[in-house]
């Protein structure tokens, strides 16, 4: 009997110990499930920030960039401010610049083709003696415009269709003829003297010293030579680089 109750006390002992180990192995697997799950969360916070950084030393390498372009433009136009501002200080030059208003000449004749101009505004350029040339003052790269505004007149016999043209011309003592430049058309269809028309033009071009400017049109008896005719029709130049 006794035999017996050692025996079931043994067999009870040997569960417990069984249970005991089971639970020991769930609390071991369940510890490297947690120390698993802490790894991979710490590898991914790593690779955030590691991304985190890489994007920031992106934008930090792009911006400075952009500074040292920035700083590089502003001494550039620091350098070409400076080159028009000693134009402007050596004595009594000032810098290179023209702005002429037609001087209207009436009546023109019908063989009349040049644009007379008024010395409006000269700064280093000057006009020629009949007052119909422009004479560049040093070689280099210049921007050109040029307005020419037409009206309808009584004078000058009217169609349903009458084309308006006027050209830039340049003389160099490189070539010996007149070489266009810039060119304006336009059509006009009215059988009545009611109407006004503005052609405007620009280019850039690099001129040589001494090179004459000078406008040519077929329509010089329709130019507008009333009011203000400096807003009409004009004649500007400006330097962009000069040597």
């Amino acid at each position: 009997m006794a035999g017996t109750e050692l025996a079931h006390a043994g067999a009870r002992v040997a569960v417990s110990e069984t249970r005991v180990l089971m639970k020991g192995d769930a609390a071991l697997r369940s510890h490297r499930a947690l120390r698993r799950e802490l790894c991979i969360t710490r590898l991914g916070a790593g690779a955030f920030t590691l991304l985190c950084t890489a994007v920031s030393l992106l934008f930090f390498s792009q911006h400075l960039a952009a500074c040292k372009s920035e700083e590089h433009g502003a001494k550039a136009n620091g350098s070409e401010t400076s080159q028009f501002r000693a134009l402007a200080d050596g004595g009594s030059k000032e810098p290179y610049q023209a702005f002429l208003k037609i001087a209207c000449k009436h009546p023109p004749s019908a063989h009349d083709t040049l644009l007379m101009w008024e010395q409006n505004k000269l700064f280093g350029f000057r006009l020629s003696s009949d007052s119909a040339t422009l004479i560049v003052p040093s070689a280099g790269m210049y921007r050109i415009a040029l307005q020419v505004t037409y009206r309808g007149t009584d004078q000058v016999s009217s169609s349903k269709q009458m084309i308006l043209e006027h050209h830039l011309a340049v003389l160099s003592d490189s070539y010996q003829q007149d070489r266009t430049m810039l060119s304006a058309f336009e059509t006009v269809y009215s059988e009545n003297t009611n109407w006004r028309k503005s052609l405007y033009s620009e280019g850039i071009f690099n001129f040589q010293k001494g090179d004459g400017l000078k406008v040519k049109t077929s329509n010089l008896r329709l130019v507008d030579c009333d009011g203000n005719v400096g807003t009409k029709t004009f004649l500007t130049a400006y330097p962009l680089a000069v040597a």
